[in-house]
């Protein structure tokens, strides 16, 4: 695979709750194949970029012998998957000219004094995330920060994860004619039809 300059995208807790293992990392981390780390479908995958990158720390840290550090897991997350898609001249990196599409983080209750940045972002929680930013758009964030990025201008509706307020340009980022809320009920009304519900926002407590 390295020397076809092809990587692939692991997800490790699909993997495993699907198979009872997981791709072999630790041969493509000895033979330089780029490896990008990503959830699988929502049946068994993670809810989110954020848990994947959890589960895999978590993982990565029960091996007798760790494979990966907490900064090569967020590269797996961030420039690796960059550079599968060959738009890392664009995104997967905080650089002049690049999109801006920025993940804050205000980690509550993790931060530790022997601990470095990247393991914060592989052990935060979706509540933590205090700012999302697409093509340096705030989209998702803590109240006070998108009320003093956005504006008046913006409409911005209120949503609850893991017991913390969060606010989200819903409307805006999407073009739509429906609110966050309204789209939320008609999902919920198509998914009855099939006798199947809506999955929460975020798994909290996982």
């Amino acid at each position: 695979m390295a020397k076809a300059n092809v990587g692939f995208v692991w997800s490790p807790r699909s993997n495993l709750e699907l198979y009872g293992q997981t791709a072999n990392v630790e041969a493509a981390k000895n033979n330089s194949v780029i490896i990008a780390l990503a959830p699988d479908w929502s049946t068994t995958g993670s809810d989110g970029l954020l848990a994947e990158l959890n589960f895999a720390a978590t993982w990565n840290a029960g091996l007798e012998h760790p494979l990966f550090d907490d900064r090569t897991l967020v590269q797996m997350a961030t420039t690796n998957a960059a550079k599968l898609v060959h738009l890392d001249k664009q995104l997967g990196s905080l650089q002049e000219g690049f999109l801006a599409d920025v993940l804050v983080l205000n980690p509550t209750q993790l931060v530790q004094s022997n601990k470095d940045a990247y393991w914060t972002i592989t052990h935060s929680t979706p509540e933590e995330v205090a700012l999302v930013m697409v093509g340096g758009k705030p989209v998702y964030g803590d109240p006070t920060i998108m009320k003093q990025l956005t504006g008046m201008t913006t409409t911005l509706e209120s949503i609850e994860i893991c017991g913390v307020q969060k606010s989200i340009s819903f409307v805006e980022e999407f073009g739509g004619k429906h609110t966050f809320h309204e789209t939320e009920t008609m999902l919920r009304a198509a998914l009855r039809h099939w006798s199947r519900t809506l999955a929460s926002l975020s798994d909290c407590g996982t």
